[in-house]
């Protein structure tokens, strides 16, 4: 076994871990705080950082030790360039048991000053821990929107607006806490450093952090990378949610590709998922950010190098490649468009081939894959046919057949 294995798992070569790691700190500013919440995005930049000595000015913070008082006190602490992270509760304040989390129980339905919301949960007054209906006493905030001002000289003064997309900065940032039921501990210091650190240091979230983590900043994130900057200005549904000029650089310049481009290089089930995250979240949204900006030149060198260090022969084309056949037909690239599409299609119409040969039981199992892969040779169709109506009519009949074929499995009422 160990002989005939070996060529399909070996793993010589492949840097994905430490490059992936490091592509999180390239993608943030100098003196940064970056926010992480799993393994995969904490664990190999820490490495990155302590063994290759990558980007040490800037401080990884994982929200999910954050939750325990002896991470917030090593968070407070200089670490090789990063200067103590701007907690200012004390650790009486956040040790284990204390504020916890903070129930949201509105008493108001107007919004508050997220300093007074801050110092509501902070103080150990016991007006402060009183909910009706409720004998014990609770930590909680009186509203479900928080309002953090946006202090113009502070802004100024801080020099972050230099290197972000934000033409006009707000007066204020809106906080939005309607359907949670409590902050948690990690949530409060996070809104802690969001309010001292008053626009001093870039803060950013990894873009694999669990959207329920964001403590409902999101409307004012902007990607530069493989991570999201907070920016005094709402980006959400906006172009401005694609700092397009710092990716593109980050992208283009900075990202390393842990050898996913060699011939024969071995890519497990997690390292390729990553690498398709890659291809959709990255290069697809950035090129299609670029297009929208009228920066073809430059989509189409992002197209290109997606190509380059995620070649089809490692990283299979699939609904992951969608965007990136759009964006070429839209830039007029007919050629390019025809071939991913057609390895995208091709790719389905083999597995759905495999599917129905399936026994039922089987096939029953693999339900979601065989939705997955008629939604994306739908999608194929869809984006094929005003651009390359030949490979339309290629896939419509094979997908027609292939509803026609899992209607006929669906159970009759």
């Amino acid at each position: 076994m160990a002989g005939q294995n070996w060529d399909d798992h070996d793993r010589s070569g492949r840097y994905v871990c430490r490059d992936f790691g490091a592509n999180y700190l390239e993608s943030c500013e100098p003196n940064a705080i970056l926010f992480t919440n799993g393994d995969n995005d904490t664990f190999p930049l820490w490495y990155a950082q302590e063994v290759e000595g990558i980007r040490t000015d800037v401080r990884v913070c994982n929200t999910s030790y954050l939750q325990t008082d002896w991470y917030a006190d090593q968070m407070k602490k200089q670490a090789y360039e990063s200067e103590p992270l701007p907690i200012s509760w004390t650790h009486d304040e956040y040790v284990q048991g204390t504020r916890d989390f903070a129930y949201i129980f509105p008493m108001t339905d107007k919004p508050i000053d997220l300093n007074t919301a801050l110092e509501f949960v902070r103080s150990d007054d016991p007006k402060y821990k009183k909910i009706p209906g409720f004998s014990q006493p609770l930590d909680y905030i009186p509203s479900e929107t928080l309002i953090y001002p946006i202090d113009s000289v502070a802004l100024a003064q801080g020099g972050l607006l230099k290197n972000m997309d934000v033409p006009v900065p707000a007066k204020e940032m809106t906080i939005n806490l309607k359907g949670k039921d409590a902050l948690g501990k990690q949530e409060l210091l996070v809104l802690n450093m969001l309010q001292t650190n008053d626009w001093k240091r870039p803060m950013y979230y990894a873009i694999t952090v669990s959207p329920d983590q964001f403590v409902k900043l999101d409307p004012y994130f902007q990607q530069t990378g493989m991570a999201y900057q907070i920016v005094p200005m709402q980006t959400q549904n906006t172009v401005k949610a694609i700092n397009s000029e710092k990716m593109f650089d980050n992208v283009m310049n900075k990202f390393k590709w842990g050898g996913v481009d060699k011939p024969g290089i071995y890519l497990d089930e997690n390292v390729m998922r990553m690498c398709k995250s890659y291809r959709m979240v990255v290069f697809g949204k950035l090129a299609t950010t670029l297009i929208y900006e009228k920066k073809n030149d430059k989509a189409l060198q992002v197209l290109d190098k997606c190509m380059e260090v995620l070649p089809p022969e490692n990283v299979p084309l699939d609904y992951s490649g969608l965007t990136i056949g759009e964006s070429y037909y839209l830039l007029g690239e007919k050629e390019k468009g025809h071939n991913v599409l057609k390895a995208i299609g091709d790719n389905s119409l083999r597995n759905l081939n495999w599917y129905f040969r399936l026994t039922p039981k089987q096939f029953a199992s693999a339900a979601s894959d065989v939705n997955s892969d008629l939604y994306t040779l739908q999608e194929v169709i869809k984006i094929t046919k005003d651009k390359d109506p030949e490979l339309t009519k290629l896939y419509q009949e094979e997908f027609d057949n292939f509803r026609m074929a899992l209607s006929s499995l669906q159970p009759k009422e």
